[in-house]
């Protein structure tokens, strides 16, 4: 007979019952991120150089006015997210690469969205890297707002490994950026190419990157630390082959969780609990590699028990953020769709 401890992880593990899911916009060419409006709106970047605009019955307005993008590889129009005073503001913030002639380099933008008219207004430059790149891969490019309003944007080490462990330049880094001084500092340094992140419930920041072969991970970047890449991997070289040191040593941080084979995995978020409590605390991110959503338990400080939600239903799950309602919204890229995953009414 189960014990009751084995009965309540059970239910834990169980997708929700009673859930469906359902398609909330569609035709999109590589959404890369979602973010949603008081008014039960939501907007969608897509890599291409295009945002939109959705009201909640679901009419798209494609939005005028962004700055340049260089649309190369990874590269392009990238994360978007609604600012915490949006409702009074009505500012976004965006970022993308941005062309230095035939170069490119992770930029970060605010403005002030107008749906009504499909405009972009008073679009603000906030944050571009001293050094642009030919590169076109390992943009990072997400965007976190912190509690007090100061900014945390991730970037990848362009293809240059070497340069994450350079604290003079920002490849490899999570930046910290005032919105209203413009000063960008290091935040975290020895990342690989981090596509998640978000804050958790205490308001930390909680981050997810793509190591090479094997070795993503899942961190806890604090002010001032150091992640390791490139001298210390649970990775290796695509093909095989030892990359750095090891998988650990003094002075440089461990990852809350690892996969290895990696999964790539991508936009990152931890549950408020909201519609499905019983998840409250949980880390969902998406894998690209193998279509499926992870959800990870949290042991303690770190997290653990993954469970692999919708394996091989989705395509490419790019970006997956809570909504408002608690409901859990996801965008499939390879198939051009935006998902919502909420309780049967």
């Amino acid at each position: 007979m189960p014990t009751l401890m084995m009965l309540m992880l059970l239910l834990l593990a169980m997708p929700a019952q009673g859930a469906n899911v359902q398609v909330m916009a569609d035709n999109l060419e590589n959404p890369w991120a979602l973010a949603f409006m008081p008014n039960g709106g939501f907007l969608v970047s897509e890599r291409i150089g295009r945002l939109s605009c959705y009201d909640r019955q679901g009419n798209k307005q494609t939005l005028e006015g962004l700055p340049d993008i260089r649309v190369r590889g990874q590269g392009g129009l990238l994360d978007v997210i609604t600012a915490k005073d949006f409702a009074q503001t009505k500012r976004i913030y965006f970022t993308y690469s941005e062309p230095v002639g035939q170069l490119g380099r992770t930029a970060l933008a605010v403005a002030k969205l107008d749906c009504g008219a499909g405009m972009l207004r008073d679009v603000t430059k906030l944050y571009a890297q001293e050094e642009a790149s030919g590169s076109n891969v390992h943009f990072g490019s997400r965007v976190v707002e912190r509690d007090n309003g100061e900014l945390l944007v991730t970037i990848g080490d362009r293809g240059q490994r070497h340069l994450a462990q350079d604290p003079q330049r920002s490849e490899g880094k999570i930046m910290l950026i005032n919105p209203k001084s413009q000063k960008a500092r290091v935040w975290s340094m020895g990342h690989r190419n981090p596509q998640g992140a978000g804050l958790d419930l205490e308001g930390k920041l909680v981050a997810g990157e793509h190591g090479p072969q094997g070795g993503d991970e899942v961190n806890r970047p604090k002010d001032g630390g150091n992640y390791g890449w490139p001298m210390v991997t649970y990775g290796e070289e695509y093909g095989g082959g030892r990359i750095g040191i090891g998988d650990a040593a003094e002075g440089l941080e461990q990852p809350m969780f690892h996969w290895t084979p990696s999964i790539a995995p991508s936009g990152l978020m931890i549950y408020s609990g909201k519609m499905f409590p019983q998840w409250r605390g949980h880390l969902f991110t998406g894998s690209l590699k193998y279509d499926y959503i992870s959800k990870l338990t949290p042991q303690g400080t770190n997290y653990g028990e993954e469970m692999r939600l919708f394996e091989g239903e989705y395509i490419r799950i790019r970006d997956i953020r809570e909504a408002p309602d608690g409901s859990i919204w996801f965008i499939a890229e390879g198939e051009g769709r935006i998902y919502r995953w909420a309780k049967d009414n």
